[in-house]
């Protein structure tokens, strides 16, 4: 019987090519459905970066939300995403960076 962990959080180094939350975390850890998913971008952070969808390519030019630099160490409110049906999987989520050493911490809500 595999376990099952209703909240899981996970820090990524976003790179500057736009790449699904899943594929960031990683191809072995399935995170499958989820209620709720919360970014926040890395206090270290130099660069901001571009949230977008699966529908098309995130480009400097083509993105959905941004997150903007963290203006100091102290890290900026996180950035909730919820669906209300319960239907959103960290698949849906593409993300790039501005630099190739930008973090985002992950907090998932099962």
């Amino acid at each position: 019987m595999s376990d099952y962990f209703p909240a899981q959080h996970y820090t990524v180094t976003v790179g500057t090519v736009g790449t699904t939350i899943q594929a960031l975390i990683g191809a072995t850890t399935n995170i499958g459905i989820c209620k709720q998913i919360f970014l926040q971008a890395d206090p270290a952070n130099s660069g901001t970066v571009l949230i977008g969808g699966i529908n098309s390519t995130v480009t400097t030019a083509n993105w959905g939300i941004v997150i903007p630099i963290p203006l100091t160490n102290i890290p900026a409110a996180p950035l909730p995403f919820e669906a209300s049906s319960g239907l959103m999987s960290p698949g849906e989520l593409a993300l790039k960076a501005a630099n190739t050493t930008d973090k985002i911490h992950v907090f998932i809500v099962k």
